[in-house]
C-alpha cells in the first residue's frame, strides 16, 4: 500500500497483517478529515460500523465498510475474515453499491 496514492489505489487484503495496515491507514485518514465512514443501514447480517472495528481484531466474520471523501468519492473495504479468504480496498464510485 502506497501512502501517497491510498485511498485511490486498489489494495488486496490477503492476510491479517494487510488488514491491520489498511485499518490503521483508514483511521489516519478519518482523523484528518480526508475520509468519512458511511453509516450502514443496518439491514445486512454483517453490518458493523467502522468505529466498532478494532485495528488488531478480533473482527467479525465479514467486513463491508464504506467511506466517502469530502469531494464525494466513494470507497469500500470488503474482507472475509473468518475463513481467511481476504478481500480488498477499492475506490467504489458505483452509486448502486452504496448501503
Amino acid at each position: 500500500m502506497n501512502k501517497t496514492s491510498f485511498p485511490d489505489e486498489h489494495v488486496s487484503v490477503g492476510s491479517p497483517q494487510d488488514l491491520v495496515r489498511v485499518l490503521r491507514r483508514l483511521r489516519e485518514l478519518v482523523s484528518s478529515g480526508a475520509l468519512f465512514p458511511v453509516t450502514s443501514s443496518g439491514t445486512n447480517f454483517h453490518s458493523v460500523q467502522f468505529a466498532d472495528v478494532s485495528d488488531d481484531g478480533p473482527w467479525p466474520d465479514f467486513l463491508d465498510l464504506r467511506f466517502r471523501s469530502p469531494a464525494g468519492r466513494c470507497y469500500r473495504l470488503s474482507v472475509e475474515t473468518f475463513h481467511g479468504m481476504g478481500g480488498s480496498w477499492t475506490p467504489d464510485d458505483d452509486p448502486s453499491s452504496s448501503p
